[in-house]
């Protein structure tokens, strides 16, 4: 298992060397994804983003983010390349959406087990055992994790209006 959002653009790669994988591919609405990186960086202003944004104004940071290499554009477009693999890699991946989990952790994790024919582990979504901290060393502690007993839902973010514009615009899958 790993979570790292690169593995999408290697499925070739993953194919190759298990023809049998399964992947989760987990999914957030854009706006609140790029809200939830523009609220850390105050809280983060003197520690650089790894591919020095820092400097730039909102909207240009959104720009770089969103650019086919970007922290964010370079997932959306391996997620839009997946129409263009076969059909039977397309049937083990399975679409996990970041709200519904929220909302619906049980009815989504039976999903997956089922997915994944493996038994359901029952959980109480508002007593989670705490792993202990995980690195947050890849993105140079721009973007320091926290860890909650409870499913929680995130805090919602605004995007100024011109870049919720282009999102609608230029990403409409």
């Amino acid at each position: 298992m790993d979570k790292n959002r690169g593995w999408l653009a290697q499925i070739e790669t993953v194919q190759a060397v298990d023809p049998n994988f399964r992947m989760l591919v987990c999914i957030r609405e854009l706006g609140q994804i790029l809200g939830s990186i523009e609220a850390q960086h105050p809280k983060t202003r003197l520690l650089d983003f790894p591919d020095h944004l820092a400097h730039l104004s909102r909207y240009a940071r959104a720009d770089k983010l969103l650019a086919s290499d970007g922290l964010l554009g370079a997932p959306l477009k391996a997620i839009e390349a997946l129409q263009d693999v076969p059909e039977q890699w397309q049937q083990q991946l399975y679409y996990v959406i970041f709200e519904e989990l929220i909302e619906q952790p049980v009815v989504v994790m039976t999903g997956i087990h089922r997915w994944l024919e493996l038994k359901p582990v029952p959980f109480d979504p508002f007593q989670l055992p705490i792993k202990p901290h995980e690195s947050d060393s890849y993105y140079r502690y721009k973007y320091p994790h926290r860890t909650f007993a409870r499913i929680q839902p995130p805090a919602l973010h605004s995007v100024p209006p011109r870049i919720g514009r282009k999102l609608v615009t230029h990403f409409k899958f």
